[in-house]
């Protein structure tokens, strides 16, 4: 990633919030979660009947083993989702940036990449200037 400077004070100290990208991914855990305890109960009955060759402790860690796969499963699915689409949220939507030195809070839209200011004022000095006639004979 480029490092970015505010476009308020010029200060390249800028901090990245990632809000949406953390209640993004704690909601996805737990909504995750949820829905992976709701298919454990399916991996807890083929885990039960993997586990029932073994005998009844089998069946009995066969179907614990399947519960907790599916709730681990389904909240890391979830967290990841989440994540996903909060970034998004953070890259598009929200002023993801700010300023340790003077507070301000911008977008990625609005932040200037360092010597960007710097570019645009060497871009316009060199389409102003006049071409010497030296430069003219030289290019014939």
């Amino acid at each position: 990633m480029t490092s970015l400077i505010c476009p308020n004070c010029g200060s390249e100290h800028i901090r990245i919030k990632n809000i949406a990208r953390k209640t993004g991914g704690a909601i996805g855990t737990v909504a995750g979660g949820a829905s992976g305890i709701a298919g454990a109960m399916s991996g807890a009955r083929l885990g039960f009947l993997v586990g029932v060759t073994a005998g009844p402790v089998g069946a009995f860690a066969g179907s614990l083993a399947g519960a907790a796969l599916g709730g681990i499963f389904g909240a890391a699915v979830g967290c990841e989702v989440g994540v996903t689409v909060g970034g998004m949220v953070d890259d598009h939507l929200l002023e993801n940036y700010a300023c340790i030195t003077c507070g301000h809070s911008f977008g990625r839209n609005e932040a200037m990449e360092p010597g960007a200011m710097g570019q645009a004022v060497l871009n316009v000095a060199h389409a102003s200037a006049p071409e010497s006639p030296k430069s003219n004979a030289t290019k014939r």
